[in-house]
């Protein structure tokens, strides 16, 4: 369709521009301008309440000076530099969520993997309680349905809700930076409220909310998506695991290939003409950045994934352009590139079961489940090497088991010299890999893990008593009064026999101790 047509109307005054130099230049051209957050919720036809005033306030659906006060609200903490020092506590994020992936039996990798680790970076920079990111991530999920071109309203009483919970949730998180202040952006936020009230409280709640929906949502696509399609390649897959100075031009490729984000809007403020379509004034426009990655004009075989591709423009479509890009773009591609590299390094046997897939066409997409099993041990195919022949001292020159054949092993053949150790474990065993010390670490670490609730509740004795006798009958002395018959004094008097017992000396020392305990 982009080659027959660069424009398609979807309804009156409404179109989707397909090409990419119509989308780079209409970005940039001062007669258009973002839409404005009323103007979209009165096209949608979204019922009042809090949703409604969300995208009416957020400084994303805001133009000029406003746009301009809302968005430098943030601006100082997500400068590039600023991001650029947090790569260690991003990769330490990521390190940590890889780890805990589970293994030997299939999991959801958004659930796990993809959503939490932009989640907890956002907790991070907001310095939002840590036990409070999985509730915060769903209701910004939910939320974030409503931020479609065409607003779900079969959803909508599901998302107000979902709204109302988080407006409420960050309210008390400003309000408490107001009684105490803290080190944080929310508390530089609430003293820059109080001191020039140029945004009313409720507007920078909804600031805030927007900030959380940009940063974690799209990232949990994106990233979902990445390692999806890259698991559908093992090529590209085994050499990112070789190679890491790949990940970011895989990121770069993942984000142009199938994008979270796949359009942006935009008005037309004057009457304007493109190639043969006549835009008349307050025209509403959806920029296809999807469509326009995807133009022969702009990439050189733009079907095919290539994560060593060298032809990507400078800014990134994905982000947009102009005074509107995306101000967490550095923080989207750091979270992606060190989370990529962490998985690579926690499994590199990951194994895809169920690919997701992005819905819809315009504004944020959303993803289905992606399922994915980690093995508790490598597979010993991947290890067994075919043959090499070596020539160092003490290397068995015996071939190794070709496991691609049932025939045998193969025939000798000419190759690069063997690693040393992985020779002397060959000698030992042929055809199995040397042993593995990292492989080795995650299996301990994991097991650790599991059984760390046993190993938790147990408690070592304060002082073990030096004589187990005397404890014993020690524990038993609560116990005489119930052995004794209760007195009856109405009972008739009766001679007990006493029986003469044998009790040796030892018995006889613990008894005397017994009556003298207290």
């Amino acid at each position: 369709m982009r080659e027959q047509t660069p424009i398609v109307q979807l309804g009156t005054n409404q179109y989707l521009v397909l090409r990419a130099a119509h989308v780079q230049s209409l970005l940039m051209d001062p007669r258009t301008r973002q839409i404005e957050g009323r103007d979209l919720v009165a096209l949608n036809r979204i019922p009042q309440g809090v949703m409604a005033r969300f995208i009416a306030e957020i400084f994303l659906f805001s133009n000029g000076e406003t746009h301009r006060k809302r968005r430098g609200l943030f601006a100082r903490n997500f400068a590039h530099r600023t991001i650029r020092d947090m790569r260690a506590r991003v990769r330490g994020v990521a390190d940590a969520i890889a780890a805990d992936m589970p293994r030997g039996h299939s999991f959801d990798f958004i659930d796990h993997v993809a959503a939490r680790v932009p989640a907890d970076i956002i907790a991070e920079i907001l310095r939002l309680p840590i036990k409070d990111t999985r509730h915060v991530a769903e209701l910004v999920y939910v939320v974030g349905q409503g931020l479609t071109p065409i607003h779900p309203h079969d959803k909508h009483a599901t998302i107000k809700k979902a709204a109302r919970e988080l407006f409420r949730y960050v309210e008390g998180q400003i309000r408490a930076r107001l009684t105490s202040p803290r080190d944080d952006l929310l508390s530089s936020l609430a003293a820059d409220l109080g001191a020039q009230r140029d945004v009313s409280f409720d507007a920078l709640v909804f600031q805030v909310m927007g900030l959380i929906i940009g940063g974690s949502d799209t990232t949990r696509a994106a990233f979902a998506m990445l390692t999806a399609m890259l698991l559908e390649r093992p090529d590209d897959w085994h050499a990112l695991c070789a190679d890491h100075s790949l990940i970011p031009g895989a990121v770069s490729e993942a984000l142009r290939f199938d994008p979270s984000v796949a359009s942006i809007p935009r008005v037309t403020t004057f009457a304007m003409d493109l190639d043969t379509v006549a835009l008349p004034a307050g025209s509403f426009l959806r920029l296809s950045t999807m469509s326009a990655k995807r133009d022969p004009a702009l990439y050189e075989n733009p079907e095919t994934f290539d994560i060593r591709r060298d032809d990507h423009p400078r800014l990134h479509l994905v982000y947009g352009l102009g005074p509107h890009r995306c101000i967490g773009e550095m923080l989207a591609r750091v979270e992606m590139e060190e989370s990529l590299a962490a998985v690579l390094k926690a499994a590199p046997d990951m194994e895809l079961e169920t690919a997701p897939r992005m819905v819809g066409f315009g504004g944020l997409r959303q993803i289905t489940p992606m399922t994915v099993r980690v093995p508790w041990l490598r597979s010993l195919d991947r290890h067994r090497d075919r043959q090499r022949i070596c020539t160092q001292d003490g290397c068995d020159s015996r071939p190794a088991l070709d496991r691609s054949s049932a025939a045998g092993p193969a025939p000798q053949q000419s190759g690069p010299l063997c690693h040393p150790a992985r020779c002397r474990a060959r000698s030992l065993n042929p055809g199995f890999p040397p042993f593995d010390l990292e492989l080795f670490s995650r299996i301990f670490r994991a097991l650790k893990q599991h059984f760390s609730r046993f190993l938790n509740s147990h408690q070592p004795p304060a002082k073990r008593p030096r004589r187990p006798l005397q404890a014993a009958l020690l524990r038993l002395k609560p116990m005489r009064g119930h052995l004794k018959r209760p007195y009856n004094p109405r009972a008739s008097p009766r001679k007990s026999r006493s029986i003469p017992v044998q009790t040796s000396p030892r018995a006889q020392r613990a008894q005397s101790r017994f009556r003298t305990a207290p």
